[in-house]
């Protein structure tokens, strides 16, 4: 419809309707349709009325149909909304915002869909499981890199704390893809070889974000305290001591003697 209101013109589309079906059957389809100027108000009527499944159907065929963007881009959000509000259906939540995203990135509700996707993506989180997927939908469907990246290292933190661990893995690959995420995501991917006792996998995974020079002071602490962890573990007291050290943060020469360090023990086990 949507094509043919382009093609002809309304004008001409309603004279075509009138002569093929009649007055009655257009005013039906003009009042009634989901290209009608009512039809959001049409579809607020059925979620008024509780009759979610029919709302959504109608929001999301306004969506589609509406030869006006703003009704478009609204039934989206609307239609988003009540989904988000009906707990087996957030994932359609989730769907429909990115759409909003994709479809109308310039529509004045593009802020509010973004702000309402945090919301509906932070509340998931009381269900690792099923925040990890809905965080991966939400990465397969955004075009924002960074974005993107920081979606899937949100997945692979849930799939962590819902114990499966193969798709936090292969989420965290996802996030490592994302330049300005390259930290956060190793030493994800650290605890997840912690996880399986690979300890000198996590070690050199948390050698490498201590050792970054971009790397924030909280960050050093953690990969400190991993490192720790790995080496006490593998057996190797006297740079598990000399990391230890490391918490003071007053000599700036600690971290790179503690690579150097690391770096002459590996060559001597190769």
């Amino acid at each position: 419809m949507k094509l043919f209101t382009l093609l002809l013109g309304p004008k001409a589309l309603a004279r075509a309707l009138g002569l093929a079906f009649g007055l009655p059957a257009l005013t039906a389809a003009l009042t009634l349709g989901p290209w009608s100027p009512w039809a959001l108000d049409q579809a607020d009527g059925l979620a008024a009325r509780g009759q979610t499944k029919a709302a959504l159907g109608a929001y999301e065929r306004v969506a589609s149909f509406s030869p006006w963007e703003e009704d478009q881009a609204e039934a989206l959000l609307r239609g988003a909304l009540l989904a988000a509000a009906e707990g087996d259906n957030a994932h359609r939540g989730v769907r429909l915002l990115n759409r909003l995203l994709r479809e109308h990135p310039e529509h004045p509700s593009a802020q509010d869909a973004r702000e309402r996707l945090a919301a509906l993506l932070a509340s998931e989180l009381r269900s690792p499981g099923r925040a990890a997927t809905t965080f991966a939908e939400a990465a397969r469907l955004s075009e924002d890199p960074e974005l993107t990246g920081r979606l899937w290292l949100l997945a692979a933190e849930a799939h962590e704390r819902a114990d499966e661990l193969e798709a936090a893995r292969v989420a965290a690959e996802r996030a490592a893809e994302e330049p300005t995420l390259l930290r956060a995501t190793r030493l994800l991917q650290a605890r997840l070889k912690l996880t399986v006792a690979d300890y000198a996998g996590a070690r050199s995974l948390f050698v490498a974000v201590h050792s970054d020079p971009e790397a924030s002071p909280s960050e050093r602490k953690v990969a400190a305290l991993g490192l720790t962890m790995c080496l006490q573990d593998l057996g190797d007291l006297e740079a598990a001591a000399l990391v230890d050290s490391l918490s003071t943060g007053e000599d700036p020469t600690l971290g790179r003697r503690l690579a150097r360090a690391l770096e002459r023990r590996e060559g001597i086990r190769r």
